[in-house]
């Protein structure tokens, strides 16, 4: 009995780590699957590493953790300009997975790259600190 148990729970972790997400960035066709590497752009005009962490299916928004030695996390709608994934293969349509998943694409940002606050001005005081709502921070 127990055998069994332990095949059951081995195939259905691997259904869960193998989703790929496919996306147009940039006008390329890509593939990646959590954990893949990206950049995000702030609005002190550096780019930041970051990793995804996830997919949340209910909002069709990417969960996003900085690796920059910050506790900044954030979720985002993909594709966005202010966030390249660069851990991905570039795919056509002859070589892309055909069990993607391609998720909805969010809103167009009316203004990208402004700042929300620009008398602010110090360079990188918006990114760091905690999680209170500082989800768009970035921007």
């Amino acid at each position: 009995e127990e055998e069994e148990d332990e095949e059951d729970e081995e195939s259905g972790d691997e259904g869960q780590e193998e989703e790929v997400y496919t996306i147009v960035q940039q006008g390329e066709r890509i593939e990646f699957v959590a954990g893949a590497d990206l950049k995000v752009l702030y609005d002190d005009g550096e780019w930041y590493p970051g990793v995804i962490v996830g997919w949340t299916e209910t909002t069709g928004k990417f969960r996003i953790k900085l690796t920059d030695g910050s506790s900044t996390r954030f979720s985002e709608w993909l594709p966005n300009s202010d966030v390249k994934v660069v851990g991905c293969k570039r795919v056509t349509e002859s070589t892309r997975n055909p069990n993607a998943i391609e998720p909805p694409q969010g809103p167009s940002k009316s203004r990208p790259g402004t700042p929300t606050s620009s008398a602010a001005g110090g360079g990188g005081g918006g990114r760091g600190g905690g999680g209170g709502g500082g989800g768009k921070g970035f921007f």
